[in-house]
């Protein structure tokens, strides 16, 4: 859906483009277009019945690295997990800092798989274990120790690279991630 805006006193919108690229200045067609392409974008598609293409996926989490976050931690692990808490933070849907359970683990030791601030952390540690395996050396963003920042300046150095040569062969193209994103399922 394209649209076009004319800056009158009021901004309104005049027109804009159906999926097929036709212009529509209906008021009420346009509410029509509108409505279909959200509808669309948010709409459930069937579930799928035919699993065959994940043949073609490669495994990249191991039978026993499965095996490992599939295990019901032991008390070690979940102590462990408590004290590697922050002692100020509340981040459990109770609101009880870590340090409550690390001064209270004595109490608050046997009934600790319960509290779903511990678990969350327990997790986090078995996963932190293999997720430098399942993701790429490319990926910068939300990585521990890196930035997507880093990707923004290597973009700017190679764009104003590509100004200061001159040649007219140098071509920048940016792909728009975003439509992978914006449907609901």
């Amino acid at each position: 859906m394209e649209a076009k805006c004319r800056h009158d006193m009021k901004l309104q919108l005049k027109r804009i483009r159906n999926g097929d690229g036709a212009w529509i200045d209906s008021q009420d067609l346009m509410a029509k277009v509108a409505v279909e392409f959200f509808q669309k974008q948010f709409k459930q598609e069937a579930d799928p019945i035919n699993f065959e293409l994940l043949n073609n996926v490669p495994a990249m989490v191991s039978t026993e690295q499965n095996l490992e976050l599939c295990r019901f931690p032991s008390t070690e692990v979940v102590k462990g997990a408590v004290f590697a808490l922050s002692g100020e933070s509340a981040s459990g849907p109770d609101g009880f800092s870590g340090i409550l359970f690390q001064e209270c683990w004595d109490i608050v030791g046997d009934d600790i798989y319960n509290i779903l601030q511990v678990i969350s952390r327990v997790v986090h540690d078995s996963l932190e274990k293999i997720l430098p395996s399942l993701i790429s050396s490319n990926q910068l963003g939300f990585v521990k120790g890196t930035s997507i920042f880093e990707n923004i300046l290597l973009t700017l150095e190679i764009v104003t690279d590509i100004r200061l040569r001159g040649k007219p062969a140098n071509v920048v193209i940016k792909l728009d991630m975003a439509k992978a994103y914006d449907k609901v399922s």
